[in-house]
């Protein structure tokens, strides 16, 4: 193994030839088996090729020849030309069921595809907003928004937002918002829904906030045998004990309570607000 440093030169030649490869259309722009929004009958669609070309478009596997729809392209310059300017653009006829479409495109020289590019575009049904909550009043300074969707492209799956921000479960035909901390009044949230397919639906949630400040009245309250019977206006947690206490010390009771042989015990309810009343119950 002797080294040799000196530099040396390859000399390559070439020669230009004919041009016999066809067109390859390398992208589109609606995905290929993608979605069409329902009740659509048309949809416009780009396909790029890597040189430029004439394309054409039919719903039948024909020659490139014999294809009756035209895609309007760019043209063929006169020199090469950057990959997204050999694009054609063609408007599609869609029905509302699978649609299967075959393109075929030809250069400058002459050269077609003899293996057409076969295209599908599925149709759409209407997406459908199914069921909203929460309506009416509500006493609780807290709910979730629930939104159910069905339908459209992917049965019910969507994305949901509520005045323009996307709920935080969402993306599935379930969609819920927490909300927590409002104030007394009224809400009204205009939701949106929307699917991959570009369906759309929309719909208002309204309620109202009307917060408890009262505490629990009791309504009622005798003695029957070894317990004392008792009700509250409202729903509440109930506890009570021989001595005064407070509440979440106490002993958990619902309804009632036995006796036994001290006279005064004391009672205490809180609703779901913190809302408390208390009472001395002499026997």
């Amino acid at each position: 193994g002797n080294s040799h440093e000196a530099p040396f030169v390859v000399e390559v030649s070439t020669a230009s030839g004919d041009d016999i490869t066809p067109p390859t259309i390398e992208a589109t722009s609606i995905r290929n088996g993608g979605y069409v929004t329902a009740g659509v009958n048309e949809t416009m669609l780009s396909i790029y090729m890597d040189e430029p070309a004439n394309c054409k478009w039919s719903f039948s596997d024909a020659d490139y020849s014999l294809m009756e729809n035209y895609f309007v392209c760019s043209g063929i310059p006169d020199s090469a030309s950057a990959y997204f300017d050999n694009e054609c653009i063609g408007v599609l006829n869609v029905s509302s069921q699978t649609n299967y479409f075959y393109f075929a495109c030809e250069d400058s020289s002459g050269n077609s595809n003899t293996e057409n590019y076969p295209f599908t575009l599925i149709s759409t049904s209407p997406l459908n907003i199914d069921y909203v909550s929460p309506n009416g009043t509500l006493y609780y300074d807290y709910t979730d928004l629930i939104v159910q969707t069905s339908g459209g492209a992917e049965n019910g799956k969507a994305t949901c937002s509520y005045d323009g921000i996307a709920f935080f479960e969402t993306n599935a035909s379930y969609h819920k918002q927490p909300l927590s901390d409002l104030y007394a009044g009224d809400y009204s949230y205009d939701i949106s829904c929307n699917d991959v397919a570009g369906n759309l639906n929309n719909s208002i949630i309204n309620f109202k906030i009307d917060i408890d400040i009262d505490a629990p009245d009791l309504i009622s309250i005798y003695r029957s045998g070894e317990s004392v019977y008792y009700s509250v206006d409202e729903e509440s947690s109930c506890e009570y004990s021989f001595d005064d206490f407070s509440f979440g010390s106490g002993t958990d009771v619902s309804g009632s309570f036995v006796l036994t042989e001290l006279k005064t015990y004391y009672l205490k309810c809180q609703d779901v607000f913190g809302n408390e009343g208390s009472w001395v119950i002499n026997i």
